[in-house]
This record gives structure tokens, C-alpha cells and sequence, in this order.
């Protein structure tokens, strides 16, 4: 008998992925092992986008739209990058 197969839905994927890379938060060990696990969200998601044919970029995730003071990506104000790992995947 085969196995059954499991699958997921790529944009129900993708929109786990990006609530993930925008509200992860390793408080003091953010800098090391948040970007980290971050990274590994980012290549999962990437590689099914590519696989599936379907991937259409990402844009920096914008201080507001996350849960903590000052936020992360990208500061508007200044205009610079503060986390690249902070990112939303269009799909």
C-alpha cells in the first residue's frame, strides 16, 4: 500500500512564514540565533516559491507592522535596513 501523501497549501505556507519572520523575537539572542532561524524560514519559503514556480520577491517588513517598539526591517525615518532577515514574501 502507498504512503499518503501530505501536502499544504503554498499560500497558507507563505503566510506562516511571513507571521514568523515578522513577530520572532529571541530578546537578547535576537542578533544571533533569531537571524538564524529566520534564515532557515527564508530558505524553506524561497525554495517552495521557486519550485513552485510562483516566487515574486519580497519586500523589508516596515517598523509598524510588528509587535515591539521601534520594529525591525526597515526604518522608514532613515531609510536604512536594520534587520534583512525582516522581510515579507509576496505571493
Amino acid at each position: 500500500m502507498a504512503a499518503r501523501r501530505k501536502t499544504i497549501d503554498l499560500d497558507t505556507f507563505v503566510n506562516w512564514c511571513n507571521d514568523r519572520l515578522a513577530k520572532s523575537n529571541f530578546q537578547e539572542r535576537d542578533s544571533t540565533e533569531g537571524v538564524g532561524y529566520r534564515k532557515g524560514i527564508m530558505t524553506a519559503v524561497e525554495e517552495a516559491l521557486f519550485s513552485a514556480n510562483r516566487y515574486q520577491g519580497y519586500r523589508a517588513i516596515r517598523p509598524h507592522e510588528v509587535e515591539v517598539k521601534d520594529g525591525w526591517g526597515y526604518d522608514d525615518a532613515t531609510g536604512e535596513w536594520n534587520d534583512d532577515t525582516r522581510r515579507k514574501y509576496f505571493i
